[in-house]
Formats: structure tokens, C-alpha cells, sequence
């Protein structure tokens, strides 16, 4: 499942996350929906099915096994994740409006915090990579002009300074052509002084 935005695909979601947003989504609080079976209350509609389909949203959004993602939900079966998987599809399969709208208003609020994560991986878009294309030429050729500068004839202890600029300025990958250039340059030295 992906978002509109671009952003990265909502694989990763923390299942408390997702309980969080089903709670807010359905407006039953986040102990009602993790209840334990033998709790007074416990197997209420309303109840049971926000934490149908909040089992549903962690299998659909996250990678985790059904044993975990019951486990998560107060300590319940690997079957009864399953159970709940099928019932939320078929509510949906059937179009039942309140379920729909509540795993709807669940996945809108999953999306919101997905986006506003501070993890977050988005895909430039292009006229990103475009502005970014023209910095790294400039840079290129702010680098070329520092080399041919330091290239230049007759400046004393010019080893130790280019060496200093390439370890300070220039990226990793980078690197290892100037550090070339620098054992060219010390060379040239020992040669001439």
C-alpha cells in the first residue's frame, strides 16, 4: 500500500502505532480495544471489531507474523488474528459502511504520521533532482578551479595543503582520485625543492 505523497510504502508502521490510530479513528480508548478475554467487557461489538481492525491493519501494514501481532493485542491467539483478518474483509467485501469508514479514517491517520515521521525516505521529485543536478555541477566545478589552484607552480608546503582541502571538502568518493593527486604533487616537490 502506498500514499499519495510519494513517500515510502507503509510496510514499517509499529503495531502500537497502528492500535493508536484505530483507537482515535473509532473513539473507543486504547485499553477498551486491548481488554483481555476474560475482562468484564471485553467482547462488546464496538470493542471487537476496533480490534478487528487494528489486527487487520498490522497484518496489512506491517511485516509481522500473526503469533506477534496477536501477542500485541493483549495476548491473543495466532487464530483469532486470522479470524479477524476474514471478518475485516469480508465486512468490506460486503461494503458494511461503519466498518469501511472506521478502517478507512484508520488508514488516513496511519498515512498522516507515516508522512510526518522523522525516518521518513521520500522520492525527490523532478525538479528536486533537477536543482540538485545544477548544485553538483557548480560544485564540480568549484572543486576543478580549488585543483587547478593548488596545481599551480611555486607555492611552498603545497602538499600538506592540498591534502588538508581534500580531507576537509571533498566527499568520500572523491577522495581516493585527489589523494592520487596529492602523491603526484609530493612527488613533484621532493623533485623540484
Amino acid at each position: 500500500m502506498y500514499d499519495n505523497l510519494l513517500y515510502r510504502q507503509i510496510k514499517d508502521v509499529p503495531i502500537a502505532v497502528i492500535q493508536e490510530k484505530v483507537s482515535e479513528a473509532t473513539k473507543i480508548p486504547l485499553s477498551l480495544i486491548l481488554l483481555g478475554n476474560k475482562a468484564p467487557g471485553a467482547r462488546r461489538k464496538e470493542y471487537v471489531m476496533a480490534r478487528q481492525i487494528s489486527m487487520y491493519l498490522s497484518k496489512d501494514l506491517t511485516r509481522f507474523s500473526l503469533a506477534v501481532i496477536g501477542v500485541e493485542h493483549a495476548g491473543r491467539d495466532h487464530a483469532t488474528v486470522l479470524h479477524s483478518i476474514k471478518t475485516i474483509t469480508n465486512f468490506i467485501d460486503i461494503n458494511d459502511h461503519d466498518v469501511t469508514l472506521n478502517v478507512k479514517k484508520s488508514i488516513d491517520l496511519i498515512r498522516t504520521w507515516n508522512n510526518n515521521r522523522p525516518d521518513k525516505i521520500r522520492q525527490p521529485t523532478l525538479k528536486e533532482l533537477i536543482r540538485k543536478k545544477k548544485y553538483l555541477s557548480y560544485d564540480i566545478k568549484v572543486v576543478n578551479e580549488q585543483i587547478n589552484a593548488l596545481l599551480m607552480p611555486n607555492i611552498p608546503g603545497k602538499s600538506k595543503l592540498v591534502k588538508t582541502w581534500i580531507l576537509n571538502k571533498v566527499p568520500l568518493d572523491v577522495r581516493q582520485k585527489l589523494l592520487l593527486i596529492l602523491v603526484n604533487i609530493k612527488n613533484y616537490e621532493s623533485k623540484n625543492y
